[in-house]
């Protein structure tokens, strides 16, 4: 498990296939270069890690990174501080600036965002630019094929937020193409739903790269939760 975490955030980190020698050199596992060979080729045949390249390092799966967000989805939250960006963000919402607050989502994320107001039904999104600033793509197809597929990102919102069960999911991370919201395999989507003491709850949804940096913007939207809950108070 050590391992395998220590790839993904390595990979995430460097945008570089992850070698043994590489984490036997930043890392203390407690066993030789061999081993950790070893211990990657497991993982490789359980699904987590691929070789792009005989004899070269390995990358993370999307088995992977459902680990790699399972597990930071379970670390304690009781040392999570929001920013003062965040609590200017949450001042943007209980002011009713709903777009300055997507778009401020964006910025701050470095990813597309887009939000759902419930009850009035509105809608924003913004960060488009900041999306295909961050995707990992060197020909013009792959951001010809992301900007179709969120052509359909405001009638999945609509399908998606009619789920009964969608304010106790919480969090949520969907990688590839498993996204009911985007569904480009070079994607990732993250999402939760914030309640109002003014009942205009509403639904937030960062549509990142598959490489992207999780355990940062996972602590944004739980920061945010926090920020929310202490200027309601």
């Amino acid at each position: 498990m050590e391992i395998l975490l220590a790839t993904v955030e390595e990979y995430i980190n460097g945008s570089e296939p992850v070698s043994s020698r590489l984490l036997f050199r930043r890392y203390d596992f407690g066993i030789r270069p061999a081993s950790i060979r070893s211990e990657l080729n497991e993982l490789e045949a359980g699904g987590y890690l691929s070789q792009p390249y005989t004899s070269g390092g390995r990358v993370p799966t999307d088995s992977a990174y459902e680990f790699y967000i399972e597990y930071l989805k379970q670390k304690p939250q009781r040392d999570i501080n929001p920013s003062r960006a965040l609590f200017n963000l949450a001042d943007t919402i209980f002011q009713g600036e709903f777009d300055d607050f997507v778009e401020g989502m964006a910025h701050e994320l470095h990813a597309m965002s887009a939000g759902f107001i419930f009850g009035d039904n509105r809608m924003a999104q913004s960060g488009l630019d900041e999306l295909f600033e961050a995707l990992d793509a060197s020909g013009a197809e792959t951001f010809r094929e992301v900007a179709r597929d969120l052509e359909a990102l405001d009638e999945r919102i609509e399908k998606y937020v009619e789920r009964k069960d969608i304010r106790r999911d919480g969090l949520e991370v969907f990688i590839g193409e498993k996204s009911p919201l985007a569904k480009n395999k070079n994607l990732s989507t993250i999402c939760d739903f914030y309640e109002m003491p003014n009942k205009h709850n509403f639904f937030l949804i960062a549509i990142q790269p598959k490489r992207a940096d999780y355990a940062k913007n996972v602590r944004t939207f739980r920061g945010l939760k926090r920020a929310l809950q202490r200027n309601k108070a």
